[in-house]
């Protein structure tokens, strides 16, 4: 029992290699007789331990029904410290984000150096089980994750962690109940004073996942710029696909409306004052479209100009005159 150790990994390096560490578990472990007169070991937690066994301050809740089924132990361990993190600060964040570079996230999994340089590799067989274990078999928390890159490396991953709605098949006389209140719920969200394109754009952002309180009330009031108004949807649609292709999130789900939403509103990604450059691609692209429209469709085209004016409901009444 005396030669149990802990190792784990030093910053410390000679001649390029890591150095590890170690504490035994125990002091010592010696036979004693008890006031009974017998024979019992008497063992005693190294000091350097104390702390971790004794003075615990903080600690997260895992439940046993949640991790038991996990495939992978990498999953296990991540689910520990994004459990832990998402605890501590889910009062103030509805989606809480967790950067790891590549080495500090293979050390904190206890990989070996050297093991997975292939990044491609290490997602398949390290991220992705990661990933789908633990919003297969939490019932409190959902993850996504997103590359960060230096230049077009990846050199870090950015967890992203918020809590899983609890979902059961609904009684008969517990569906009225919710229908109202998806209702009252939707009734909050004035709608009225939109434009055509920006309620088409709600519209696309709705189905992609987004709630429809934030469409209307964090992502649509940012959209600026005069090229964009009256082709908003557009602008949206774009911002959709880019996010997609660059976030390696593909259908509409729950997980990758909350993470574009994250990209949106606290990254401002799509943001015209933003330095990475995206919104500027984006509106290149959207200008380039709108020739084609103007060109190939004048009619849709010009109805946009008109639309870009009055309230989605005026300008029905003003189409149906026209007809």
């Amino acid at each position: 029992m005396t030669s149990c150790k802990i190792t784990f990994p030093t910053r410390f390096e000679v001649n390029g290699v890591r150095l590890k560490g170690a504490i035994n578990w125990f002091q010592h472990c010696i036979p004693v007789e008890n006031e009974n007169g017998e024979v019992c070991l008497e063992f005693v937690f190294s000091e350097i331990l104390k702390p971790f066994i004794i003075d615990l301050k903080e600690y997260v809740k895992i439940g046993v029904s949640e991790v038991f089924p996990m495939r992978s132990g990498y999953a296990i361990r991540m689910f520990q410290l994004l459990k832990a993190e998402y605890d501590r600060l889910k009062e103030y964040r509805k989606v809480v984000n967790f950067d790891f570079s590549l080495e500090e996230l293979k050390r904190l999994l206890g990989i070996e150096e050297g093991n997975y340089p292939d990044f491609k590799n290490f997602r398949v067989r390290v991220l992705d089980p990661i990933k789908e274990d633990i919003n297969e078999f939490s019932n409190q928390i959902q993850i996504d994750y997103e590359y960060l890159k230096t230049g077009k490396k990846v050199t870090g991953i950015r967890f992203l962690v918020f809590s899983k709605a609890k979902t059961s098949i609904p009684s008969v006389t517990a569906q009225e109940p919710d229908k109202k209140t998806r209702k009252e719920k939707k009734d909050k969200v004035d709608l009225s004073k939109l434009t055509r394109a920006q309620l088409k754009a709600v519209e696309v952002l709705v189905q992609f996942g987004v709630f429809e309180g934030i469409a209307v009330k964090q992502i649509l009031p940012t959209i600026g710029g005069s090229e964009l108004e009256g082709f908003e949807d557009l602008f949206i649609q774009k911002a959709i696909q880019y996010f997609q292709k660059n976030a390696h999130q593909q259908g509409f789900t729950e997980q990758s409306a909350a993470t574009f939403v994250v990209w949106w509103h606290d990254k401002k990604i799509f943001d015209s004052q933003s330095t990475s450059g995206v919104w500027s691609i984006l509106l290149e692209s959207l200008v380039e479209d709108k020739k084609a429209m103007q060109k190939k469709d004048p009619l849709a085209y010009e109805n946009r100009l008109v639309a870009k004016t009055m309230t989605n409901e005026a300008f029905e009444i003003w189409y149906r005159k026209g007809k």
